[in-house]
């Protein structure tokens, strides 16, 4: 039998986490798109360097964090967040589909 390990969202051997958010409060306050950006691309960035590191050590599975993409699941709050990432997001799933990763996502507290 082939074991294959692997882990949830936080590596702490890195010290880095593409978990980085912002409430729905503080974004009210200014509606900061800005802001947001800034959240999504340094959580794209970070999970990108936590997937080199999972192929590098051999981990084959990860389970990726539902606040890599702050507010998206908010329907007051309208940005987009998959054209605008698509190249960062290519990128990196061909990453984990070269290794053959498995992985996972689980949407917390999403409304319909």
């Amino acid at each position: 039998m082939k074991i294959r390990l692997g882990y949830v969202a936080i590596s702490q051997t890195l010290n880095i986490s593409c978990s980085k958010t912002i409430t729905y409060t503080s974004f009210k306050k200014d509606e900061n798109f800005h802001k947001i950006d800034e959240i999504i691309v340094e959580n794209l960035k970070n999970l990108e360097k936590i997937i080199d590191y999972n192929i590098k050590n051999n981990i084959h599975f990860y389970r990726l964090t539902s606040k890599l993409i702050p507010l998206a699941t908010k329907k007051e709050v309208i940005f987009d967040y998959i054209l605008k990432y698509q190249k960062e997001y290519q990128r990196i799933g061909n990453k984990i589909n070269e290794a053959q990763m498995r992985v996972m996502f689980i949407l917390i507290n999403f409304v319909f």
